[in-house]
């Protein structure tokens, strides 16, 4: 319900705004509320403590995809790749690029993923 999920992101925010923990932010990024925004904005301060964080970057890009803001979302997809390459990063920002018609991108980036998963 949507009281749950907003106790839920209050938790989370609570919780990482007192110690920092990669696991905690990986599951605030995909919260799924009606003010995207107001997650969005949270990020966007937590980036400020810790910038080089995978699942914060990885949030900012879902986060922002969510809010059909895809030139943000590629930058936050291509910056989590570049860190700390996952198969989830790239599936996600192949996915997106492929939805926008940007097929030989995303294949390059399906392929990617494919062989990280084979590593």
């Amino acid at each position: 319900s949507k009281g749950e999920v907003k106790e839920a992101e209050q938790l989370l925010r609570n919780s990482l705004n007192k110690h920092w923990d990669e696991n905690l932010i990986a599951l605030y990024g995909q919260l799924q509320i009606e003010d995207n925004n107001h997650l969005l904005a949270q990020c966007e301060k937590w980036q400020s403590t810790q910038p080089n964080s995978p699942a914060l970057i990885l949030a900012l890009a879902r986060l922002n995809r969510n809010e059909r803001l895809w030139g943000k979302a590629e930058e936050h997809y291509k910056k989590v790749i570049e860190i700390a390459p996952s198969v989830e990063a790239y599936y996600e920002l192949a996915d997106m690029l492929d939805g926008l018609g940007k097929s030989e991108e995303a294949s390059k980036l399906y392929k990617s993923g494919i062989q990280l998963s084979m590593a």
